[in-house]
């Protein structure tokens, strides 16, 4: 630990960035940071439009080992330029290869693995987002996206959209599998044991996003926000999902989801704790379906004579883009009815509108494979009639059609064969309650256990 002092005179502390030796002339040092949101930290760089500089370490100037004062060590540095970002959201994405494709035995992570399959680069996430902002076409083997076609307000929301469902989504869903692969190292100490919990709260602390709060009250922009704005839509607020208020029951199930699976971490139950993070990766899905859905409704021909010439733009830009972060899931259960999503929400679709009924038919025959329902994705809910949107009502039943699958039944069980931002400080919101045990959660998804693919 050093101590220094910041741009506004007062004490700092920082951490090491690494260990260095002897000699070293030139060192990477962290913030130390509080667990209070309003008081995290006051050193705001990196990519930030309006940097925050007054906690920053001072420009010149001198740095002691804490505990030995008698020890000064002198340095220079530029606050403009030096203080950077040690994780991006960008990075989510660029560091995917080594984290979920080629690190190990518990690679490729499964979850993962559907969207390099589909788009063919490991860096999916930043290449359409970098095309977007460069107005180029993708470099894809399937899902190709030709940005130059794009309005400007298309493409500000298409890039907001990607940033979260393609990026930081899966980031989340590296940070549950990290925590497993903590676990499945073994390990005798609480210390140790703290780092594959940590990891866990990672992730639910990028789903939240530091802005919805300890309570989740916030204004925030992260998967968390989504969900919450999108159970208005569908009826799938509260604890049992059939209400349009309150919180999502997406949301209300993977925080209380979390707590038993950080209780079998520390017991090194690691098999047990993947049940609960495959759960979670449903609801996770489920709301990137709502998105979907309502993104394709808005686009059809219920909706698009409501809209003007801006608006239109931007609703296909919004669809392409939840399309995008649903088809590599939609494309392991069935490649040819991917497709036909696919070619409906082309942005340079323009001409026609897209066709509502066919594509939530096409979803909902594969909700079982990709591991929803038709509880939790729900219908989209018109206020003023106070009925369900023509057409959009939700579905009764989940059936499973995949053409490019093979399913059997074997002992009750379904086996499905084949196989420049910165990130905002995020905060662990958990009302943590009491799950059933892991033995009765493993044998339900032992029941359930091929809709994953």
């Amino acid at each position: 630990m050093f101590l220094g002092t910041t741009m506004s005179g007062k004490p700092v502390q920082l951490l090491a960035y690494q260990d260095y030796e002897a000699g070293e002339r030139q060192i990477k040092l962290l913030y130390a940071t509080s667990d209070v949101l309003s008081e995290y930290q006051f050193c705001q760089v990196g990519a930030n439009n309006e940097p925050v500089l007054h906690g920053c370490l001072l420009a010149n100037g001198t740095i002691s080992l804490d505990g030995i004062k008698s020890v000064d060590l002198s340095y220079s540095y530029n606050p403009d330029t030096d203080n950077q970002n040690g994780r991006t959201l960008a990075g989510f994405s660029t560091k995917a290869e080594p984290l979920m494709a080629n690190c190990g035995p518990s690679c490729p992570h499964a979850d993962y693995s559907k969207y390099y399959n589909y788009y063919g680069v490991h860096d999916y996430g930043h290449q359409y987002i970098t095309a977007a902002l460069g107005q180029r076409q993708t470099p894809f083997v399937h899902g190709n996206v030709d940005f130059s076609t794009y309005s400007m307000p298309a493409l500000e929301k298409t890039i907001q959209i990607a940033t979260v469902n393609l990026n930081v989504w899966m980031y989340i869903i590296y940070e549950f599998e990290d925590a497993l692969n903590d676990c499945a190292k073994g390990c005798a100490s609480d210390e140790c044991k703290s780092d594959q919990v940590n990891a866990w709260d990672e992730g639910v602390a990028f789903y939240a996003g530091s802005l919805e709060g300890a309570d989740g009250s916030g204004d925030g922009v992260l998967s968390y926000a989504l969900a919450d704005e999108l159970c208005v839509d569908f009826q799938t607020c509260g604890v049992d999902g059939t209400a349009d208020t309150g919180h999502a029951f997406a949301n209300h199930e993977i925080i209380r989801l979390s707590e038993p699976a950080v209780d079998l971490l520390m017991n090194d139950m690691c098999a047990e704790t993947r049940v609960y993070m495959e759960e979670i990766v449903d609801h996770m899905t489920s709301v990137l379906v709502q998105a979907l859905l309502r993104s394709t409704y808005d686009t059809s021909t219920s909706r698009t004579e409501e809209l003007d010439a801006t608006a239109k733009n931007v609703a296909r830009g919004e669809a392409a883009a939840y399309a995008a972060a649903v088809l590599p899931i939609l494309h392991n259960c069935s490649a040819s009815d991917a497709a036909v999503v696919y070619e409906q929400l082309e942005y340079d679709n323009k001409d026609q509108d897209r066709d509502y009924v066919a594509i939530k038919s096409i979803l909902e025959k594969h909700y079982e494979c990709m591991g929803i329902t038709c509880e939790q994705v729900g219908g989209l809910w018109d206020p003023t009639t106070q009925s369900y949107r023509k057409d959009a009502s939700p579905c009764a039943s989940s059936p499973q059609d995949s053409d490019d699958k093979q399913v059997a039944i074997i002992g009750g069980c379904m086996l499905v064969g084949g196989a420049a931002l910165v990130v905002l400080a995020a905060l662990l919101i958990a009302v943590r309650q009491r799950r059933n045990s892991s033995k009765e959660v493993q044998q339900k998804k032992e029941v359930e256990n091929g809709k994953r693919g």
